[in-house]
């Protein structure tokens, strides 16, 4: 399936603005990866035989790749453009594997991708909508990201104390010993700043905005979930559901003090359940690992897991509509003149 590559819309522009940092950092990435390749195998790839229109493709993003003349704004825009012609085009793609080593090649697509990804999601979503009316009438609303937080210096404190006001009772000296082992890296942990992950977020944007009231109870990232936001999403009292959690549980999280009485419920029901984990870990680690960890499983795709086979599925029950339709028609005709 192709998606027109038409000259980008007003919403694709804001898009590119709003994932600015995302795109700069990818872009960064192709740099290094570049960087990194001999220039005798580039030279060897634009005097190739293949696709000469894939080779100008190509040659037309890397020559803006390192332009400095260009306003970053610009150079933003400019740059999600020529990726996105380059990831629209299965022979830039084969060019890539065939002029550099298969895992060099690879990363430069993957790079690629992210880059268009902006292009790419604004026009997936403007493809599903021409099929399905229900989407049309959709809007769109940027949740401005909230700047990043750190627990102030008064507020850390250590290790031991932690877990003893998180349990009940006294702990065995074998669990004290082995909670005093991670000290250094929970002290380094604690004074990392951190950005609220994308489910929190939109879930704060809700509490701060009453009247906006979700269509579904689902928040759909292209990321899976993290173990700490599907376990919160999940406990609340009306429950969140996501496409999956991908089970990593990161240390640098948290949620912003809320009205809610539900997030603090779901907070201590999360609470309750990472501390089950941990003495489940602390007494027999070999046996959580195979029963509490999730296996390592791939935490982001480009377009929610929304492939070209459930495109073509929507397509063909859209043509079984209109055939039914069609044939009712018809059959009413023949009524009619008999």
């Amino acid at each position: 399936m192709r998606i027109s590559t038409a000259p980008s819309s007003e919403l694709e522009f804001i898009a590119i603005a709003y994932t600015g940092r995302r795109v700069d950092h990818w872009v960064e990435q192709l740099r290094t990866l570049l960087d990194s390749v001999s220039d005798r195998q580039v030279r060897d790839m634009r005097q190739g035989s293949g696709c000469q229109l894939a080779i100008e493709t190509w040659t037309n993003l890397t020559e803006l790749l390192y332009r400095g003349d260009i306003e970053a704004t610009q150079f933003r825009e400019q740059i999600v453009q020529r990726a996105y012609e380059c990831v629209e085009s299965a022979e830039v793609q084969g060019l890539l594997h065939m002029a550099f080593e298969a895992k060099v090649g690879s990363k430069l697509w993957h790079a690629l991708k992210f880059i268009a990804r902006p292009i790419t999601d604004c026009r997936m979503l403007r493809y599903i909508a021409s099929r399905q009316p229900q989407f049309r009438d959709v809007r769109i609303s940027l949740v401005p990201p909230r700047p990043k937080t750190k627990i102030s210096p008064e507020c850390r404190i250590d290790i031991s104390d932690a877990w003893a006001r998180l349990i009940s009772a006294p702990s065995p000296a074998s669990e004290v010993r082995m909670i005093v082992r991670f000290g250094d890296q929970f002290k380094q942990d604690c004074a990392e700043s951190y950005s609220l992950h994308a489910e929190i977020q939109l879930f704060m944007h809700y509490e701060d905005h009453a009247a906006l009231t979700p269509t579904l109870s689902y928040f759909g990232c292209s990321k899976k979930a993290c173990l700490l936001c599907d376990g919160f999403l999940r406990a609340l009292p009306s429950p969140i559901a996501t496409r999956g959690r991908h089970g990593i549980c990161y240390p640098a999280w948290g949620v912003p003090p809320s009205r809610s009485a539900g997030a603090e419920a779901a907070l201590r029901e999360l609470e309750k359940t990472l501390v089950s984990r941990i003495k489940a870990y602390l007494s027999d680690p070999v046996r959580a690992r195979e029963t509490h960890f999730a296996p390592g499983v791939s935490q982001s795709t480009l377009v929610s897991d929304f492939s070209d086979l459930t495109l073509q599925d929507l397509m063909q029950r859209e043509e079984k509509i209109k055939s039914a339709k069609n044939a009712e028609m018809v059959r009413r005709e023949e009524r009619l003149i008999l």
